[in-house]
């Protein structure tokens, strides 16, 4: 019996003597301050989470550092994960293990961001602010900062209060950018947006051919014409190319934002520019006039420039026509200087389109006396006048198709007042009209014929 007991009591000393033996040779190395760990999560309780750092003791993540996780971390952890957690306090004999996953992940940024950089690799960030010197940007749990330089979107643009303004308006918008420099230890995160648009916009040049019909949205509007990105790079629309008719400067047609369609006319790989155009996909004046009008037509038009050979007429806007000098005046007996002046309105005959040559002939001469005068009785009752003509002294408030009717009796010879009621009726119309001298005096007879026919031909 007492063998028996001897024999239990050196089998218990030797376990433990073993026991012992390997506890210290178990090498335990007590985990720095800083130190990145990785961690398995055990539990995940209100105030603390539980980790597995492959250590004799578990690593703790405090109430202290749970009430600083943001709601977003929290939902993307669970049990099971294995996460980067970094050392905020190394135990002393029984003391706890205290870990932030935080720091851990923002450990696991940097390095992501150090693989971006020497990788040349781009990611799309959210802008979560601006200041003075540029955009904030979002990676992850870390604040990146990409500088105005670095920023396409504010290339042309040299007022701080406009750059201030775009800035702001790009809050809560996505940015494609590069890094460009990544300083751990300095904590400077830099990224280029211009980094990459310079790869994407060689891209995009290879992609584009001229004849392609883009809609893109308009950046940017300078004086001499707007910039529309076409997905990724700017394309310019001199102002030329924005419409047919002369535009005084862009912002009366567009604004910032506005989606428009327009043409690839150039793309210039070498210099990295692209030539747009608008009014190539818009209906010319061209085409309008030959829709409208043809040879043969009557058209009032507008007096835009007198030359040696003739004068130019606005016949529609952006299209202009030459009366030849052998086809200017009404009348070809008449002797008299033609007095015209740019601005004036005449009506003219149409002889010719060419739309090739891009030219319209016009005739005065071939306007028919009746079409002509129509023409300008029109132009006198469209100003709805209750005219008061002033013939001999006498104010008759008549308009012009009725004034001498009322002649009746007087006692003015009729050649008398034809001659004087010729010449005031055309100064009037002169004056008051802006006609023509020549126009003037013809629609002074034709209104005189006109009451002398009313008047039952009493008028000799």
């Amino acid at each position: 019996m007492n063998e028996t007991i001897n024999l239990a009591k050196q089998e218990s000393n030797h376990n433990g003597s073993e026991f012992e033996r390997l506890l210290d040779e178990y090498h335990y190395t007590v985990p720095k301050l800083s130190q990145i760990l990785n961690g398995e999560i055990k539990s995940i309780d209100e105030d603390t989470i539980l980790l597995d750092v492959g250590m004799k003791r578990a690593a703790i993540v405090p109430s202290r550092e749970m009430r600083s996780l943001s709601d977003e971390v929290i939902d993307r952890i669970s049990i099971g994960d294995v996460i980067p957690v970094y050392v905020t306090r190394t135990p002393v004999g029984d003391e706890d293990l205290y870990v932030s996953i935080e720091k851990g992940i923002e450990h696991r940024n940097w390095i992501e961001a150090e693989k971006l950089m020497s990788q040349d690799d781009a990611v799309v960030l959210e802008i979560v602010g601006e200041n003075r010197g540029g955009l904030l940007v979002q990676f992850d749990h870390l604040v990146g900062f990409v500088p105005n330089s670095q920023i396409p979107e504010l290339r042309r643009t040299n007022n701080r209060g406009e750059m201030q303004e775009r800035k702001k308006g790009m809050i809560g918008t996505f940015i494609p950018v590069k890094p460009i420099e990544v300083d751990r230890c300095r904590d400077k995160l830099i990224f280029s947006a211009s980094q990459f648009q310079k790869e994407a916009r060689e891209q995009r040049l290879h992609e584009l051919s001229v004849g392609d019909i883009i809609q893109g949205k308009v950046t940017n509007i300078v004086d001499y014409g707007i910039f529309v990105d076409l997905e990724g790079i700017d394309g310019l629309v001199h102002i030329s190319e924005l419409a047919w008719q002369q535009v005084e400067h862009p912002s009366d047609l567009f604004a910032v934002g506005d989606e428009i369609d327009v043409l690839v006319k150039k793309v210039d790989i070498d210099r990295q520019r692209i030539s747009l155009s608008r009014k190539a996909l818009i209906p010319g004046p061209w085409d309008k006039l030959e829709d409208e009008y043809q040879s043969g037509d009557f058209i009032e038009v507008k007096i835009v420039n007198i030359v040696d050979f003739g004068v130019f007429a606005e016949v529609i806007d952006g299209v202009e026509g030459l009366i030849h000098e052998s086809e200017l005046g009404y009348s070809r007996g008449n002797s008299e200087q033609i007095a015209i002046n740019p601005g004036e309105k005449l009506l003219v005959k149409i002889l010719s389109i060419d739309p090739d040559r891009r030219r319209v002939a016009l005739s005065m001469r071939q306007v028919p006396r009746e079409k002509q005068l129509d023409w300008i009785l029109d132009q006198v009752d469209d100003e709805d006048h209750e005219t008061v003509v002033d013939v001999t002294n006498i104010n008759l408030d008549l308009t012009p198709r009725e004034v001498f009717a009322t002649y009746i009796g007087s006692d003015i010879t009729g050649s008398e007042l034809l001659e004087e009621g010729r010449t005031k009726i055309a100064s009037r119309l002169m004056v008051e009209h802006g006609l023509s001298q020549e126009a003037a005096y013809f629609a002074a007879d034709k209104i005189l014929q006109f009451a002398k026919e009313e008047a039952g031909n009493i008028i000799t």
